[in-house]
């Protein structure tokens, strides 16, 4: 059997007696690396000294006999102790806390256990079989004490020289930045283990960036950008590792100061836009006036670079300043600018003006901060006139006729006009009416009058004078009027007056119309490309010629025509004398001339009405008075005689004619001896005629003005009748 000593590399092998009792026993030890140890004795036990670690030996015993006999059961192994660890070394990854511990075993395999003990002495192991083990879970912060031990079934190698392994320190937690208005940026955080400085990274959004460093938990950065918003992470160091970066936090600076302050005053409205080159960092501006002679302040607030100021006094001066406001804080800007405001407007404002006069007087009383005046009058059609003066009346002139004035006076200060004062209204005199035409149509007796109007008017007035002293007129709000019983025959000058509440315009330039002459009547307006064009467009009309007062009509009634005739006549007129039928106004005889009478043939036995017609270019004038005409009774148509020998009479009859108030029946003897009868119907008897003797017959008709022609006549025998 053998005995290893595992702390002195000794074997102690013993064996029993060799029966062929030897002289000597030698004891063999045949490492694995082909080293041999022996030791000798001519007992049954010796120990074998010097074994090296980590191997394994065979043990084998003999006899000092020739043969070299082995003695039976003397073949045996034996595992020596682990080799003592040299020369550990540590490598550690400080990202992941992972360390990996390298040793040498002077060449021996075998079975290490590295061990890591920290400073409340918990230990951490590692086995291996080649030399290096690694510890992945390793405490961040920690200081171990390593050691590595080599072991096998039996035996526990002396342990490796002791070595220190400090982790990497923890990450930084509870990070906190705090500005102040000083622009200091502070940071703080909570101690992390195993640092023995720390680090701080601010990063701006802008690309700037700075470090602080302290052995502190706390470090102040006192040049920070203004106005930026920084990323701020901090790491903890000892003499080997930096921690993982703590998780980030942003702070924001003090806002940037902003510049180039102005302020523009709008003179009309007492306000002034105040401007100014915006600071970053600043969330909102707050704009303020502050009146230097008067407690009084405005402000206005905004996210942008320009604000109004409204409300301000006039004829002041103010003083005016922004800040600005960041997340926590306010610039540092200590820029001011003074501002004085427009001055005040006038009080008691009068005017005075006569209708014909193009100038208004304006006066008024002084106000704060006018240095001069300027009076203002502004029309409703555009038209502006001024007076400027720097004392507290002034005449404003060249007004335009027929405009409704809105008058104000404003103080002025150099190139600031202020407000305006209370207003005052002038209506100025209407314009005169201009391009006055008149219309007269054909048998009109109602004149037309049109107009132009410039400006303003509230009404007008037309006066229509005839050349024989008759004054008419008509009033319109409009630019027209009409003026009835317009005469034939006469001249009338007609003028236009326009007026408004308070005034008159003169009249108008006169214009004359003489019934029966050319008059022109048209004007046409146009527009071309927004210019007003006006034109006169002549057309030439006649107006109705006037008829004779009286007519005469005479009865011609051998010829039955009517022979009309009037006092006179006038040039250029066509006097058409018309005959029409009393009971048919369609059916007429007509003469016509440019004299003073003319005849018409007319029907008989027909009553005729006779007027007189003027015409000239193609307008008729009215009729004159109508002249009643019966013409002559038309020839009655012989029908029939018989003749009464007994009574000595003829019979008579005929066809009654138109016209015939009375029929006169004759019988002609051959002698020339006449016989007649008369009667109102279409028959009569003639008396006293002798027989045998050869009559001649006829009839004619007869009323209160005119006999007819003989009839057709018949002649007749005794008891016979012939016809001629």
């Amino acid at each position: 059997m053998a005995q290893l000593d595992c702390n002195s590399d000794m074997l102690a092998v013993q064996w029993d007696a060799s029966a062929n009792n030897p002289d000597s026993y030698t004891a063999l030890a045949i490492g694995t690396d082909g080293t041999q140890l022996s030791c000798s004795t001519s007992s049954t036990s010796c120990t074998i000294q010097n074994l090296r670690c980590g191997q394994t030996y065979s043990i084998a015993v003999i006899t000092s006999n020739i043969n070299c006999g082995v003695i039976e059961g003397s073949d045996y192994q034996i595992e020596t102790a682990p080799c003592q660890p040299q020369s550990p070394t540590v490598q550690l990854e400080c990202s992941t806390n992972i360390a990996t511990v390298i040793w040498d075993n002077n060449g021996a395999d075998q079975f290490d256990v590295v061990t890591a003990l920290n400073f409340t002495g918990g230990a951490t192991v590692c086995n291996s079989t080649n030399r290096s083990c690694t510890f992945a879970q390793l405490d961040c912060g920690e200081s171990y004490l390593l050691s590595v031990v080599g072991f096998n079934g039996n035996c526990t190698s002396e342990p490796s020289e002791s070595f220190n392994l400090n982790t990497a320190p923890c990450m930084p937690t509870f990070v906190v930045a705090t500005t102040n208005c000083d622009s200091i940026t502070t940071v703080s955080w909570d101690s992390a283990r195993g640092a023995s400085s720390y680090t701080v990274y601010a990063v701006s959004t802008w690309g700037s960036n700075s470090t602080c460093t302290n052995t502190d938990t706390t470090c102040s950065f006192p040049d920070l950008d203004c106005g930026q918003n920084y990323t701020i992470t901090v790491t903890a160091e000892d003499d080997n590792c930096v921690s993982l970066t703590s998780a980030p936090i942003t702070v924001t600076t003090v806002p940037c100061p902003h510049s180039d302050l102005q302020a523009t005053l709008d003179c009309s409205t007492d306000s002034a836009l105040i401007s100014w080159t915006p600071g970053r960092g600043n969330l909102i501006y707050n704009a303020s006036a502050e009146g230097f002679d008067v407690n009084h302040q405005v402000s206005c607030s905004t996210p942008g670079s320009t604000c109004n100021v409204t409300n301000l006094h006039c004829g002041s001066r103010y003083q005016v300043t922004v800040s600005g406001e960041g997340l926590t804080c306010s610039d540092t800007s200590d820029e001011w600018i003074a501002l004085e405001t427009a001055p005040c407007p006038p009080t008691q404002v009068s005017i005075q003006s006569s209708c014909d006069s193009d100038t208004v007087s304006v006066s008024w009383q002084t106000s704060q901060g006018s240095v001069s005046y300027m009076a203002v009058a502004e029309s409703s059609g555009g038209h502006r006139a001024t007076c400027n003066t720097s004392n507290l009346a002034c005449d404003i002139t060249h007004l335009q006729c027929g405009q409704t004035y809105q008058i104000y006076v404003s103080g002025v200060d150099g190139d600031c006009i202020g407000s305006r004062s209370e207003v005052r209204i002038l209506e100025t005199a209407p314009c005169v009416p201009q391009n006055v035409q008149t219309i007269l149509e054909c048998q009109a007796t109602v004149l037309d009058i049109t107009w132009q109007q410039s400006g303003q008017a509230h009404h007008y007035h037309s006066t229509v004078r005839s050349s024989d002293g008759q004054v008419l007129g008509c009033d319109s709000n409009t630019t027209f009027c009409q003026v009835p019983n317009i005469l034939c025959g006469l001249t009338y000058s007609v003028t236009v007056v326009a007026y408004s509440q308070t005034c008159n315009s003169s009249q108008s330039s006169v214009q004359h119309v003489t019934s029966g002459t050319h008059i022109y009547i048209y004007k046409i307006k146009y527009l071309v490309f927004q210019y007003l064009v006006v034109s006169n467009i002549s057309f030439l009309h006649s107006l109705a010629p006037c008829p004779p007062d009286v007519i005469f009509a005479v009865l011609d009634c051998d010829l039955n025509t009517v022979s009309v005739s009037w006092d006179s006549s006038v040039d250029g007129v066509l006097y058409i004398a018309q005959a029409f039928y009393s009971n048919n106004n369609n059916d007429y005889y007509m003469c016509n001339t440019t004299e003073t009478s003319c005849d018409i043939t007319v029907t008989c036995g027909m009553d005729y009405n006779v007027s007189v017609v003027p015409l000239r270019d193609g307008c008729t004038g009215e009729n004159s008075p109508v002249q009643n005409v019966t013409a002559a009774p038309c020839v009655p148509l012989m029908l029939d005689v018989e003749m009464d020998c007994l009574s000595d009479s003829a019979w008579l009859t005929w066809e009654e004619s138109a016209g015939a108030e009375l029929y006169i029946a004759t019988a002609t003897d051959s002698d020339g001896f006449e016989y007649q009868c008369n009667s109102t119907e279409g028959q009569c008897t003639v008396e006293q005629l002798q027989c045998g003797r050869f009559y001649i017959f006829s009839v004619f008709a007869s009323n209160s003005q005119c006999d007819s022609p003989m009839s057709s006549t018949l002649q007749t025998e005794t008891g016979k009748r012939l016809r001629l």
